[in-house]
């Protein structure tokens, strides 16, 4: 058996992290795409950003004015459970990447960099670590 340095269970349990959190996030997106193709059926739009969207879907379920069908509503009153259990379970998954990075001193040097923040300097050190594999700034 070959013995593996902490620093790679580390960097390990990073990715994992994040290959989690990058398919929660497909998760929800695909599941709002799917809410916005039901309402579009029946002609109910939302505005573009995922939180309009949520804050607007419970007044369109509530509202009996709507061409909403009966199943269309329990649908889309599913969906909208499932898109905030995906979220709760995103969310969830970004502390515990940020409480893992928070860890590692190469995630405060990433801060540092402008535009590098707290969701991409642990997703940089989860796909590349320290970057001591690379012979050069070049490769």
């Amino acid at each position: 058996m070959v013995a593996v340095p902490p620093s790679e269970y580390l960097l390990s349990g990073k990715q994992s992290l994040d290959t989690h959190q990058t398919s929660r996030a497909s998760w929800r997106t695909a599941i709002i795409n799917q809410i916005r193709g039901l309402a579009r059926e029946y002609g109910v739009d939302f505005a573009k950003s995922r939180e309009a969207l949520l804050e607007q879907l419970p007044d369109v379920l509530a509202d009996a004015v709507n061409d909403l069908s009966p199943i269309a509503r329990e649908e889309l009153a599913e969906l909208l459970q499932n898109v905030r259990r995906v979220t709760e379970q995103h969310t969830q998954i970004m502390r515990r990447i940020t409480a893992l990075a928070t860890q590692d001193p190469a995630y405060d040097r990433l801060r540092t960099i402008p535009g590098i923040g707290p969701t991409i300097a642990p997703a940089a050190l989860a796909s590349i670590g320290h970057a001591q594999q690379f012979s050069s700034a070049r490769r």
